[in-house]
């Protein structure tokens, strides 16, 4: 019974790596037509490729401005905890 019940999650588990992969394919060939629209948008409109540009820009910028203002965010509650140490520990009477 367990051995029957591993051998069909060995052979779920194949099964999806194995559409995982012809997906994988599939969206591979899909994907490299994007630079070629590109280009050829870009010859035809040339604001186009200034967009194409801004759109790069932002989608590189956002990982360090999501860490920047989460760091800052850590950074605030740290420095609130201590001065509330600090507070209570010369509050309190020796």
């Amino acid at each position: 019974m367990m051995m029957s019940n591993f051998k069909n999650q060995v052979t779920r588990f194949a099964r999806q790596w194995a559409l995982c992969t012809i997906v994988i394919i599939v969206a591979a060939h899909v994907a490299t037509a994007c630079p070629t629209c590109k280009e050829s948008l870009s010859a035809n409109d040339p604001q186009m490729m200034r967009g194409y540009f801004w759109s790069i820009m932002f989608m590189m910028a956002m990982p360090f401005s999501i860490f920047t203002a989460m760091s800052t965010y850590f950074y605030m509650l740290i420095r609130k905890a201590r001065n509330l140490k600090d507070n209570e520990s010369n509050d309190s009477p020796e």
